[in-house]
This record gives structure tokens, sequence and C-alpha cells, in this order.
């Protein structure tokens, strides 16, 4: 168990963590340290979270935890960096089309309308609410 997030071990067990609760609504597994690691890091170190975001997408993660990952890291990293956030994801979904879809599945939350416009801009939603 490590929790350096650059870790294929840690993002390993991020992935079985999330898998284990949206498909067997089971929440405190083995792995869950990994997803308790995550959440602690929503609010110590919240630029951290599109980094582990890439690496669970770099990984095809299953299907399953992609509204997790989505609603979860994702949305975090909007709500907890803003403007910062945005204009980082606005790069890397230019050649990131998994990314730019995962960006469907996030919510407005906390997010400034300004934010949350530029999602709205950058998101395919291709998959999400039955689009």
């Amino acid at each position: 168990m490590t929790n350096n997030i650059d870790s294929p071990d840690f993002v390993a067990a991020y992935v079985r963590s999330l898998y284990a609760a949206s498909v067997a609504e089971r929440f405190d597994t083995q792995d869950s340290w990994a997803s308790d690691a995550v959440t602690l890091i929503a609010f110590d170190d919240p630029q951290k979270l599109i980094s582990i975001v890439l690496r669970v997408l770099d990984t095809d993660p299953p299907d399953e935890i992609l509204p997790v990952l989505a609603a979860g890291p994702l949305e975090d990293y909007l709500c907890h960096c803003g403007i910062d956030a945005i204009e980082n994801l606005e790069r890397l979904v230019e050649n990131n089309a998994q990314l730019r879809n995962l960006l469907g599945g996030v919510w407005k939350n906390s997010m400034s309308d300004l934010v949350w416009e530029r999602v709205q801009k950058i998101w395919d939603r291709t998959g999400w609410d039955g689009n």
C-alpha cells in the first residue's frame, strides 16, 4: 500500500475501489485506502487531482467507474481550482478525447458560472444521460 499517486499500485487500487463502490456498492474494501487518499487530496492539494484522473484514464478503466471519476476527482478539481483548472483542461482536451468525454459527467456543483460555461464548451456529452 503506497499513497504515491504516481505509483501504478496506487492507481490500480484506486480503480479497484471505484469499481467495488460503483458496481457492488462496497465501500469498505482492501483498496478503500486509495479512495480515502484521493478524498484527502481533494482538500489538501486539489491540483493533484487531474494527475490522478489522467493516470486512471491511461489504464483504460471499466466504463462503470467513469461516472464516479467524473463526479468525484474531476469535478472536485474544477470546484477547488477554478480558472486554473479549466484553463489546464482546455489545453488537455485538445489531444485527449477520453478526458473531453469524461467532462460530460461533471455537474456544476460549486463551480463559478464562468468555469461552468467553459466546461460546457469543451465537454463531449456522448454517452451521458442517454446522449
